[in-house]
């Protein structure tokens, strides 16, 4: 009981930490804190409730948008802004598209919308190579903790914390990431 309250805070202080230990203290590093923290809390609710509060995406579009004129440059000036912002809706869109299209072949949810929204706001804070990275990480992860939740009979698995954690690597250390993965195929 005690461990599911202090482990969230443990993790927050540990991304604040990895957030100025890669960004040092700048804005870049404040607007990963508190999507970070997001991530984190989006991860607790849906392991618990099944559900991604809308509110808490929204909070992480505020920020990224509020860091615009503060961070101009370090988005890469117009064309970066506009480019992650097009990431953000191709991304979503294209795994609502997924989505529906597999759930009509299913029968069945295949994916909450809660999900589908969260990885359009990875779109937005990661850029298109890195989100489609975080993407496959999280379908990964997501099996790790499909078998960690099959052996304790959960009726559900939960695929925020699967996609928040795919986040958090690739928005810390999403370069090296991707360069690994380009000379691996390579």
């Amino acid at each position: 009981m005690i461990a599911k309250r202090v482990i969230p805070y443990l993790l927050a202080v540990l991304g604040t930490a990895m957030c100025v230990l890669e960004c040092g203290f700048t804005i870049l590093c404040l607007r990963n804190v508190v999507f970070l923290n997001t991530l984190i809390y989006l991860s607790v609710i849906d392991w618990y409730h099944y559900m991604i509060p809308d509110k808490a995406l929204w909070i992480a579009i505020l920020v990224w948008l509020g860091c615009i004129p503060f961070a101009f440059t370090a988005y890469g000036g117009v064309s970066g802004v506009l480019g992650t912002i097009l990431c953000a809706i191709a991304f979503g869109g294209g795994i609502l598209v997924f989505t529906l299209i597999m759930d009509r072949l299913l029968q069945k949810e295949t994916m909450g919308g809660g999900d589908i929204k969260l990885f359009a706001v990875l779109g937005l804070y990661l850029g298109m190579p890195n989100a489609l990275l975080a993407m496959m990480l999280s379908c990964v992860f997501g099996l790790c903790f499909a078998l960690l939740c099959i052996g304790r009979g959960r009726p559900q698995i939960p695929f925020g914390p699967s996609i928040a954690l795919a986040g958090w690597i690739m928005l810390l250390y999403g370069d090296f990431v991707v360069d690994w993965y380009i000379k691996m195929i390579l």
